[in-house]
């Protein structure tokens, strides 16, 4: 049986405290930072504006979020993991094999082959990786699912099937989508980030999404917005809007 990290969820600033030491400082070039620290306020949240939601896991069970990383918001794209976890382990061998492609160009085609086929994809995920913010629909661009759940699933695939399909999908993305549109946005454009999802609206326009990771982290954000809005807004919270404005977890080790 599938045995998964539990992580708090809500971060309070007792947790917070307990945790890390919080410290006032100046933010490094993002270029030099090997991995997110993101300012938390006095409560432990991220800050971000309501449009975006952001979740961000890091080393030691350190869980860090924007205070509507559990809000269920339109899952696009990003749901292709989910499917393609599925896939991997419970599919017949010719469609484990359009999993990593399906992911890495963010394929709509082999997505919804792959839904028609196993339409209990989502739902199982959601069951078998506690995700509590994911809900399923008759067509796989119309299921929810929030930061919170993406980075959870992330990081329990990470651990328990490393260099799998849907993994190495990510690792495996490319710079255009099957669709045309260009996949250089968000949180694939943090540094050491070694693997990434990407999804966005029809009208590529009113929703943006990003999930990654990297050595000892992942991150996700979803955006009501341009791409321009998601870029700021990801990069606004990981680093801070000004430098020593907001409180910073100090890692030790890092």
């Amino acid at each position: 049986m599938l045995k998964l990290r539990r992580f708090p969820r809500v971060v309070t600033s007792s947790v917070v405290a307990s945790a890390v030491v919080a410290t006032s400082l100046t933010f490094a070039a993002p270029a030099a930072q090997a991995i997110p620290q993101p300012p938390v306020n006095s409560i432990g949240n991220m800050q971000s504006p309501e449009r975006t939601q952001i979740s961000v896991a890091l080393p030691f069970g350190l869980r860090f979020g924007t205070a509507n990383q559990h809000d269920s918001r339109p899952g696009l794209s990003m749901v292709k993991l989910y499917i393609g976890q599925y896939v991997v382990k419970h599919g017949e061998p010719g469609d484990i094999a359009k999993v990593s492609p399906m992911i890495a160009s963010s394929d709509d085609n082999i997505a919804t082959q792959l839904y028609q086929k196993y339409p209990n994809a989502i739902q199982w995920a959601k069951d078998t990786y506690g995700l509590h913010d994911t809900h399923s629909a008759s067509h796989w661009g119309n299921a929810s699912t929030s930061t919170y759940d993406i980075v959870t699933f992330i990081e329990a695939v990470r651990v328990s099937d490393p260099v799998g399909p849907v993994m190495n999908g990510m690792r495996g993305k490319t710079a255009v989508a099957a669709d045309g549109y260009p996949q250089d946005y968000g949180t694939a454009t943090l540094p050491v980030v070694t693997g990434s999802k990407l999804g966005w609206s029809d009208d590529r326009n009113s929703f943006h999404a990003s999930a990654s990771f990297g050595p000892g982290f992942s991150v996700a954000a979803a955006t009501n917005g341009s791409k321009e809005q998601h870029n700021q807004d990801v990069h606004g919270a990981i680093y801070g809007p000004a430098a020593g404005t907001l409180n910073s977890p100090a890692l030790p080790g890092f």
